[in-house]
């Protein structure tokens, strides 16, 4: 059985160096807390680390703060904690590289913390594993979206939001739970992406419509029904449960390969790559901002163009 915990992290990166730090709390014990270290060891890195090693961090204490259930010293960060929170993980859909990417973060951020809690990372994964083809054709897809589901059901809108994610061109899980109604115009949907900051501008086409159009009588400011507070942890519940209803589609749907929220993002690049669509056009679609040869052909790209792309890709549903 896994033991859960809970801290709350809060840290302001300031744009013209650090704040002064808070010296590290100790608990009842006169020990150093997880929470207050991993505090003070954001702030240190805040000049000292690129804008996007920074956010892998940031991202990565926000998972295990989604983990866990209350704060513990850092001499508790020992590896059976850390096994559960990489089974955690697993069981919430997190492929092994972004599993990596987390341990590899937290253990950069705990390298030198005074209870050695960096040596516990080496009984969870830490390295690389060759990706396997997530993407599932187009005819698959096709199939998922002439099953008839009885409305108002957790599968139907699992199934919508498949859908939508693949008509706005391969847009993350994240990125659709956290869509909010302000951010659809008349025109196009314009969002920043959760993970990167990432500007991304959809077109908005009758399809996307369509499917926003069954949700709209909610007083959320969400565009889907996923989250109410917004919180991390709530984030990771609705992850959870997107995953397994995608489990259930993928049987309905008599689909072949695993069906996961990370499959619709590659399913797209790869029919947009079969429309024969540029690939550059492909990269700032998908938000590839970090590709500096990428970026240095996407920037004469407009969103005029990415938008007949991604109706080039919709439309091959039907």
């Amino acid at each position: 059985m896994d033991v859960h915990y809970h801290i709350n992290i809060v840290v302001h990166l300031h744009q013209y160096g650090d704040a002064p730090a808070a010296p590290e709390k100790e608990g009842a014990t006169g020990a150093v807390m997880l929470s207050d270290y991993l505090r003070r060891q954001l702030q240190l890195v805040a000049d000292s680390r690129s804008l996007s090693t920074r956010r892998n961090y940031m991202t990565a204490v926000r998972s295990l703060q989604a983990y866990l259930e209350h704060d513990v010293p850092l001499s508790e960060v020992t590896a059976e904690l850390l096994q559960g929170y990489e089974r955690w993980l697993r069981e919430h859909g997190v492929c092994l590289n972004t599993i990596s990417c987390y341990m590899r973060s937290l253990r950069s951020l705990l390298h030198d913390s005074p209870d050695n809690a960096g040596q516990a990372f080496s009984h969870v994964f830490t390295g690389h594993t060759r990706t396997d083809k997530r993407s599932i054709p187009v005819d698959a897809i096709n199939r998922l979206r002439k099953l008839q589901l009885p409305s108002d059901n957790f599968i139907s809108l699992a199934r919508d939001v498949f859908l939508f994610s693949f008509y706005a061109m391969g847009m993350p899980f994240v990125d659709v739970a956290h869509l909010l109604r302000s951010q659809v115009g008349p025109l196009n949907i314009v969002y920043r992406r959760q993970k990167t900051g990432h500007r991304v501008t959809i077109g908005l086409m009758p399809q996307l419509t369509e499917i926003m159009r069954r949700y709209r009588d909610s007083d959320s400011p969400y565009v889907f029904p996923l989250l109410h507070a917004g919180t991390e942890r709530e984030y990771h519940v609705a992850l959870g449960r997107y995953n397994r209803a995608l489990h259930r589609l993928q049987r309905l749907a008599k689909i072949e390969s695993p069906l996961t929220s990370y499959v619709v993002r590659h399913s797209w690049a790869s029919a947009a790559y079969a429309s024969n669509v540029d690939l550059p056009v492909i990269a700032q679609a998908l938000g590839h901002a970090n590709t500096k040869v990428t970026m240095t052909y996407i920037r004469e790209i407009n969103d005029d163009r990415v938008a007949k792309a991604n109706e080039t890709v919709a439309n091959q549903l039907g």
